[in-house]
């Protein structure tokens, strides 16, 4: 067939495509499963027939039944909406062609659709699952009517699948070329998610004021440009502002404690009849961690289900520019040599990760503390800088001047009646900002370039047990250069906090295969649904309904913002887990769709060592959930956090209080008639198996949209 005469039909029924509506309810999701099913019905058939001969189209539909099932599943698992114009213009098109279909052809299609007007967004969008939803049926209807015409639709698959359809949204799509022209050019960089997310948005927003998207954009970008010659730098003048609506929780914590005090009555009320006011009150008391605990987890179930998790909007970068310069670090303490080299060698291998064409505006470096002695000077320090300088040397040597040593000399600690580094690692990241900002630090051991350090603009933080992927740093960097995630600080109460944008955004935490492998301990802990809200920070619930995080110490700083909202915040020698504490200042954002790894304990020992530090910081952070708290010089200041923030100080410290809680009450049920203790035991353990159920019930719903 002539590629004009092909041009010449598509010209024709996206002139009329108005007549292809009745193919409306061909084409759905349930149709499609229905194909899967009676194809694969069909193969099991084929596969008994051993001793007969099998036509050449079934052995066609055997060879490729792999693929078939792949494509429709695909199409399923994502629970796409199929666009009936693709389809019912694409079964057309299979008419015309005698099934035939390849990418030459589906740019002649898109070009006609373009001239002619006749497809929306949402149609770009899920084009190809469109063009497979046909082809599967068209399968499907072969093998009962015409077998012969299986080898030409599975090819026409083959070309289908392993086509990409961006290019023909990005060149054709008349929503896309209108976006392209927003005036700061934020919107070309940003990557597929983001611009999907905008796209989902502009639907949205269209048909809630019921108009199109295209005149609707129109008028976002009549305003942006507005704004960008006025100021350019505003986040107004960026089109995707006004797509991203302010996450306001949706009742979140109207619904959990309505479900908490509901529940509580009717726990509560039928244990006053049986039993003492004593044993009662002592009862309401015990219960009412677990059964806020179980509450949360409903609510968060419920939520996860009915809301929309859109993940953090972000460039994508080749290059890192100048605006997005990183000094990427690893915290440790220095105890041997081993140790040492092993840092070293991490340090490299995140290097190798992450590198990118020019490497011009990334740094790498070790930020390091001697250990606690109870001498400023211990023989052993100037042994350890000297190995750590000569790894620094040949590093810079290998891959030029982009490696650092920061390295502290000890202070007399008060409280620890010690000579450590100044406030441990709070301390450190406080004064690599004093640094980076060329003020008097304690870094009396520092090796590398530091000019290179000039006009660094985020600062990533790890530990020494945590793993940077393949090319994250950039993804990282990425999500804090785009301009609705720049950090806006103002001055409440006299005191500067960042109330817009994000100063800190951190990825999720799991941990690695190796580490959850180690023992039975560390599996049962690395997979279970814990109350760590440390590391299982990829849970995303304030991020989906509040869009903020929790920051768990690991993750990309704003400079700047930092050094305005934390630095020479907080007292001396008073709070030993910071983490948190500085989330709230910063404003920190999760990115839900990557994350880090790093090593879990392998014994209960080590377990409760790190949550007993973990404890302590939250007991340590909790005075600055309060209205008024004391600063660094001991005056007392109004707490200009938000009532959110205030909340996240306040949870960190209850998850700890459920262990305790459940042993009062094994011990109040020994005194309690047998009703009670069942009840007693039974909503005290329901945090730990309710989670479980939950998973069971994920599970079945998902396999409602599983083909086979």
């Amino acid at each position: 067939m002539e590629i004009s005469d092909f041009k010449n039909y598509c010209d024709s029924i996206h002139k009329k495509i108005d007549q292809y509506q009745d193919m409306k309810k061909k084409f759905t999701q349930r149709e499609i499963r229905k194909d899967l099913r009676k194809i694969k019905f069909i193969s099991k058939n084929l596969i008994k027939k051993e001793n007969d001969i099998l036509h050449s189209s079934e052995l066609w539909l055997l060879d490729n039944y792999y693929l078939i099932e792949s494509e429709g599943k695909g199409i399923l698992r994502g629970r796409t909406i199929l666009p009936h114009r693709i389809c019912s213009t694409a079964n057309a098109l299979l008419n015309f062609t005698d099934n035939v279909i390849n990418k030459e052809m589906l740019d002649a299609f898109f070009e006609s659709a373009f001239k002619a007007d006749s497809l929306i967004e949402s149609d770009y969008a899920h084009a190809k699952a469109g063009f497979v939803a046909v082809l599967i049926h068209r399968i499907h209807l072969a093998y009962i009517h015409d077998r012969n015409a299986i080898p030409t639709l599975i090819t026409s698959l083959r070309h289908i699948s392993v086509t990409d359809f961006d290019p023909f949204r990005k060149e054709y799509s008349p929503i896309e070329l209108l976006f392209q022209t927003e005036p700061t050019g934020y919107y070309v960089q940003c990557d597929d998610k983001t611009k999907n997310g905008y796209k989902r948005a502009l639907k949205k927003q269209a048909k809630m004021s019921k108009t199109t998207e295209f005149s609707l954009l129109e008028q976002y970008l009549n305003t942006s440009k507005e704004e960008y010659q006025t100021n350019p730098t505003s986040k107004k003048a960026f089109v995707g502002y006004y797509l991203t609506a302010p996450r306001k929780g949706y009742g979140y914590f109207f619904v959990l404690f309505s479900l908490f005090i509901l529940s509580m009555v009717i726990i509560v009320v039928p244990l006053m009849r049986t039993n003492s006011a004593w044993i009662t009150i002592l009862s309401a008391l015990f219960l009412a961690i677990p059964v806020f605990e179980s509450s949360k987890l409903l609510v968060e179930f419920a939520y996860s289900l009915l809301v929309r998790n859109e993940p953090l909007p972000r460039l994508e970068l080749d290059t890192i520019p100048p605006n997005g310069k990183t000094l990427t670090v690893i915290s440790s303490l220095f105890h041997d040599k081993d140790e040492i080299s092993s840092l070293f060698d991490k340090l490299e291998l995140i290097y190798l990760k992450n590198k990118t064409k020019d490497n011009q505006n990334l740094n790498f470096g070790i930020l390091a503390d001697f250990p606690e002695s109870d001498e400023p000077v211990s023989s052993s320090d100037r042994e350890f800088y000297e190995h750590a300088k000569e790894k620094i040397d040949v590093l810079n040597q290998r891959y030029g001047d982009v490696f650092h040593l920061f390295l502290r000399e000890r202070v007399y600690s008060e409280t620890s009646g010690k000579f450590m580094g100044y406030e441990r690692k709070r301390g450190a990241l406080c004064e690599l900002c004093d640094f980076l900002h060329q003020r008097l630090t304690t870094f009396s051991y520092y090796c590398g370039t530091e000019s290179k350090l000039e006009n660094t603009q985020y600062v990533v933080t790890l530990d020494c047990d945590t793993n940077l992927g393949i090319g994250q740093l950039s993804e990282l960097i990425g999500v804090m250069v785009h301009p609705l995630n720049k950090p806006e600080i103002e001055e409440i109460n006299g005191i500067n906090i960042v109330t817009g944008g994000y100063g800190v955004i951190q990825p999720g935490m799991k941990p690695t295969l190796r580490s959850a492998s180690r023992s039975s301990f560390s599996t049962l802990v690395s997979y279970s649904a814990g109350h760590d809200v440390y590391s299982f920070a990829g849970f995303d619930t304030f991020q989906t309904l509040f869009g903020k995080g929790v920051f768990c110490g690991k993750g990309i700083m704003d400079v700047e913002a930092f050094d305005l909202t934390v630095n020479n915040t907080f007292p001396d020698e008073r709070i030993l887990s910071h983490d948190i504490l500085e989330g709230t200042r910063l404003s920190c954002g999760l990115i839900t769709d990557m994350y880090l790894t790093d090593e879990q304990p392998s014994t209960v020992v080590s377990w409760n060592k790190r949550a007993h530090r973990w404890i302590r910081g939250d007991v340590q952070s909790f005075p600055f959930a309060f209205p008024h708290y004391r600063d660094k010089f001991g005056r007392k200041v109004k707490n200009p956090i938000s009532l959110l923030n205030q909340y996240i100080l306040c949870n960190a410290l209850r998850s700890w209080l459920y262990t305790p809680a459940v042993v009062l009450l094994i011990f109040l049920s020994v005194f309690t008639n047998t009703p009670t203790a069942a009840v007693l035991l039974t909503v005290g353990f329901t945090p730990i198996y309710l989670p479980f159920i939950l998973t069971m019930i994920t599970t079945v719903l998902n396999l409602r949209f599983q083909p086979v």
